[in-house]
This record gives C-alpha cells, structure tokens and sequence, in this order.
C-alpha cells in the first residue's frame, strides 16, 4: 500500500495490498496464497486481463476526474 500502487490492484481480484512494515499482514497474505491455489490461479488470470486492457490514457482520464471530483 504504498504510491500509486493500491490504485492499480482490486484486492482479492487482481491482487493483495499489505500495510507497509507490517510484516503480521503480508505473513497473513503469504498463506492465503499458499492455502488457497485455485483462487490465485484465478487471481492471476484476473491480473493478465487487467494489464492487457491498461492504457496511460484511461487511467490519467480517472486519475484527473478523481482530482476534479475533490
């Protein structure tokens, strides 16, 4: 959960977001992922799908509507 990345991940989607320097929160991360094989397969074909329809240009257009809505 740092930068602009938490943007970017829909958790339990696409991905996870840890708190940073909590080490409790990404070990909790690290064993779902490792009892839960199926739903990160999933998670994973999510993720491809997600990079393939990224564009600069859609995500600067919500990026500057979420500035304007502020």
């Amino acid at each position: 959960d740092i930068g602009g990345v938490a943007e970017l991940v829909e958790v339990g989607k696409t991905g996870f977001i840890f708190a940073p320097g909590d080490e409790e929160d990404l070990l909790r991360l690290m064993r779902y992922v490792v009892e839960n094989k199926a739903k990160v397969i999933r998670m994973k074909k999510n993720t491809y799908q997600s990079v393939l329809q990224f564009s600069a240009d859609k995500y600067i257009e919500k990026l500057l509507n979420l500035i304007e809505s502020v």
